[in-house]
């Protein structure tokens, strides 16, 4: 966004301009007040001026239509005032630095949202898993198939769950057969 970065005496006079804009002149005025600026006067009496203040920050029309922000410094030679060095950023570069930055930034944040969402469904599956595990045990013994246990891996709430269904499932599983054999001994009573 830097522009220019020149010198100027008192009087505004520049001496020497950037390389870019320190070209021979061609006689043709709009492309020498854009490509030939050396030994110019630029005539800014507030900066001039200005001996007090370590820099000033202003908004500034150069003459080539562009609007930008000055800052400028003041220049001591021998502790006398010779002049002031000043710096032009481009106001529509700096605009558009601004918006691409944005615009990364609203890419890496949606890059970044995106990826805590995978995060934690996947962290959401693993932590559900031991109760999907249990869900699917109840499911299996509501059909009858009372032989099914649950591997426990945890000794948390779930882990605890697990070792009761477990457990409920073995204790179902010995009153099915007492209540088998205890009939099977009635029936036989009977015959």
């Amino acid at each position: 966004q830097l522009i220019f970065a020149v010198l100027c005496d008192n009087n505004g006079y520049t001496p020497s301009h950037n390389t870019i804009y320190n070209k021979n002149l061609t006689g043709n005025y709009e492309k020498d007040n854009e490509e030939s600026r050396s030994k110019r006067v630029f005539y800014d009496n507030k900066v001039a001026e200005n001996t007090v203040k370590p820099y000033m920050l202003e908004v500034y029309q150069r003459d080539t239509g562009e609007e930008m922000w000055k800052i400028s410094s003041p220049v001591f030679v021998k502790n006398k005032h010779w002049g002031s060095f000043r710096i032009g950023f481009s106001m529509k570069k700096t605009e558009e630095a601004i918006n691409d930055l944005a615009k990364r930034l609203i890419i890496m944040m949606a890059v970044m949202l995106l990826i805590t969402v995978i995060v934690i469904n996947r962290a959401t599956a693993y932590m559900m898993k031991p109760l999907n595990n249990l869900n699917n045990g109840v499911d299996r013994v509501s059909k009858g198939d009372l032989s099914f246990k649950i591997i426990v891996k945890t000794d948390d709430e779930i882990g605890d769950l697990a070792k009761a269904f477990n457990k409920m499932t073995s204790d179902l599983n010995e009153y099915i057969e007492n209540l088998q054999k205890t009939t099977a001994i009635k029936e036989r009573i009977q015959s």
